[in-house]
């Protein structure tokens, strides 16, 4: 075959644009820094880089959960802190006022400590993280108790729900994050247990031995939400 003036001209104008092709390619790859910019540049590759794309959107989405979720363990777990040293500090009273040495004027000045530590550890219960109740269910945007601790007894309520807040912390994983009121104070049990005690103080009854039972019971009840909070911590 003869090859032609035409033939040499077209075959160079054919070499000319597959490289000003690739070297528009070329250029777009480093202005861009990615080699794939439109899809029809390389159709397989982009579907593995969309699924990347994804993965890599998962694992960060786990990891701002495992992070809100540790912040939230750790701060549910100073405030049980805070809870079990006020429980300390009642016992300590309850136990000094059974000795049957005291007047009543020491009586009521123990029952007044009593009556302020319950209205603290009515603030502990009701601790809020990131403008979120922390005990008080699924309804975090609710304070879960309510507390009026006049003279005579005390008004106790809790509002809040008993159910979990889970985060999904890996594919198919999911982490409790929160600790319910029921979890950590039984509800009310262990406010009624201190106003049991601070009425005893107050009437003067020297026997508040059932008052330092049920106290005791709820003391266990709250130190199992403590350790519950460290083995979800730990994970």
């Amino acid at each position: 075959m003869r090859i032609t003036n035409q033939m040499l001209t077209e075959g160079f104008m054919q070499n000319l644009r597959t490289n000003l092709h690739n070297l528009n390619s070329t250029q777009r790859q480093l202005s861009s820094g990615k080699t794939i910019s439109r899809p029809s540049d390389d159709p397989l590759k982009l579907q593995l880089i969309l699924k990347l794309d994804t993965a890599l959107d998962q694992r960060n989405q786990y990891i701002r959960n495992i992070d809100d979720a540790d912040s939230w363990l750790t701060v549910s777990d100073a405030a049980l802190n805070q809870a079990g040293g006020v429980l300390n500090r009642v016992r300590e009273l309850g136990v000094k006022g059974q000795n049957g040495t005291w007047n009543q004027d020491d009586l009521n000045a123990m029952a007044e400590e009593v009556g302020q530590l319950l209205e603290h550890l009515g603030e502990v219960a009701n601790t809020t993280h990131a403008g979120r109740y922390l005990f008080a269910g699924s309804d975090t945007a609710k304070q879960p108790y309510t507390l009026d601790v006049p003279a005579g007894p005390a008004s106790i309520q809790f509002t809040g729900l008993n159910n979990a807040i889970e985060y999904e912390v890996g594919q198919n994983v999911t982490l409790k994050v929160n600790t319910t009121g029921h979890d950590a104070f039984g509800g009310t049990e262990l406010f009624e247990a201190i106003e049991e005690l601070r009425q005893g103080l107050l009437t003067g009854d020297s026997d508040v031995g059932q008052a330092m039972e049920r106290l005791e019971g709820s003391t266990n009840t709250l130190l199992a939400a403590r350790a519950d909070i460290g083995a979800r911590m730990n994970r």
